[in-house]
């Protein structure tokens, strides 16, 4: 819009109108002036002169007021358009620039106001010249036990101190996970939430499936994407686990559990099946799923929940139709489409950092470093120590073991030891 205000712009055209309407009027006073004057010359005999002098003037103050307003609002909508042309002009291309100065041009010389109606319209269906904000690109391609969601928290920490929404940065997340454990895929989504509650747009890709906890998290997308055959849904809770009482008994063999609190211990390997037990486990998981669905329902409220929590899995075209979806198009295609708009695509990887032990022995775990260590040191110790017992000119330590200790360096030497 070239005026802020459409009011405005309005009493803009009633104003013209009323402009050419006074014009009129003034025409006609100004020729009747001119009558009286010649009539008043002639002799003022002419019927009502007083009146009509009074009429004319009466218009002249309402023509001087008119124009008034007009100059005003002509300043106003003057100060408005170049705000937004030099708004324009800050994002525009180049060659956009020279196009839109051109229509201008045009329009100024008679050409009409089409020519720029048509620029601003092409400008609007095409990528300004700058970035559309960054695209921070992240992947979770989770196990059964989420294990991944350690190095997502990072990623979303990172993404979160330097995007920026008001500029509008937006995330990509690439997923793929068949889901898991309640505790871990529940952690993991609530690290997307994060993103969302930081005024981010979130989109999520399926590469390959999102089932179970791997739609909890999917569902937490501003747009969810999947590939054609992509597989999602599985809203639904498991629980299992393998019974060798009977089996124990056989061998002779009794497996004693002391609890305090009636359910502390419901299905185990080794205790006997008993129903009471079971329906307490079945009630367990029926209070996951409901927590599980309501979770779906507030992330995509659009889903009918019913009629998808059943526990089953549908490929791409079908979950488009149950609304478990909202495009079939590769995480490849969500890239190229934000690096054509102009956004600067970003990948985010957590690395951990690796001690210089850990380094050496090829090994991440903490113990494994410790001991490394200890033995790197151990070997460093005996080299010096054999190095300061040493003939000093066949060592570099040696030098430094002469300046130190020259009695004893000039008196023992390797073949001494040896």
């Amino acid at each position: 819009p070239v005026l802020a205000n459409p009011e405005e712009e309005g009493a803009v055209v009633e104003a013209a109108a009323a402009n050419a309407t006074v014009s009129s009027d003034a025409s006609s006073s100004e020729a009747n002036s001119s009558s009286t004057t010649e009539e008043a010359k002639s002799g003022g005999k002419s019927a009502g002169g007083p009146m009509e002098m009074m009429k004319g003037m009466q218009s002249g103050f309402a023509l001087n007021k008119l124009n008034g307003q007009i100059a005003k609002l002509q300043a106003k909508r003057q100060s408005l358009e170049a705000t937004f042309f030099s708004g324009l002009a800050s994002v525009l291309k180049e060659e956009e620039a020279k196009a839109l100065a051109e229509a201008i041009k045009a329009a100024d010389a008679g050409g009409g106001s089409e020519s720029v109606l048509e620029v601003l319209r092409s400008l609007h269906s095409t990528p300004l010249g700058k970035p559309a904000g960054k695209l921070f690109v992240l992947k979770f391609f989770g196990d059964v036990t989420a294990s991944q969601v350690g190095d997502l928290r990072q990623e979303v920490t990172a993404v979160l101190r330097n995007a920026d929404a008001s500029k509008g940065d937006q995330v990509l997340l690439v997923l793929n996970t068949g889901g898991g454990t309640v505790t871990g895929y529940g952690l993991a989504a609530a690290q997307l939430v994060r993103i969302k509650e930081a005024g981010l747009r979130l989109t999520i890709s399926v590469e390959q499936v999102a089932a179970s906890g791997g739609y909890m998290m999917a569902c937490v997308a501003d747009h969810l994407t999947a590939a054609p055959f992509a597989v999602l849904g599985s809203i639904g809770v498991i629980t299992e686990q393998p019974n060798v009482y009977e089996r124990l008994t056989k061998e002779g063999i009794k497996f004693t559990t002391i609890t305090a609190g009636k359910f502390k211990r419901t299905l185990t390997p080794t205790k006997k099946i008993d129903l009471a037990d079971v329906e307490k486990q079945k009630k367990d998981i029926e209070q996951v799923l409901n927590l599980f669905k309501g979770f779906v329902s507030k992330n995509r409220p659009s889903l009918d929940i019913e009629k998808v929590a059943t526990g089953e899995t549908w490929f791409g075209p079908d979950a488009l139709a149950e609304g478990l979806v909202d495009e079939l198009v590769t995480s490849d295609d969500v890239i190229l489409r934000h690096a054509k708009e102009g956004a600067e695509v970003l990948a985010v990887s957590f690395k951990k950092q690796t001690s210089p032990f850990a380094a050496l022995s090829g090994d991440e775990n903490p113990a494994a470093q410790l001991a490394a260590g200890v033995g790197l040191r151990g070997l460093l110790m005996a080299v010096l120590a054999r190095n300061l017992l040493s003939d000093p000119r066949k060592s570099v330590i040696g030098e430094y073991a002469e300046d130190v200790f020259p009695s004893r360096s000039s008196q023992r030497t390797y073949d001494d030891i040896k």
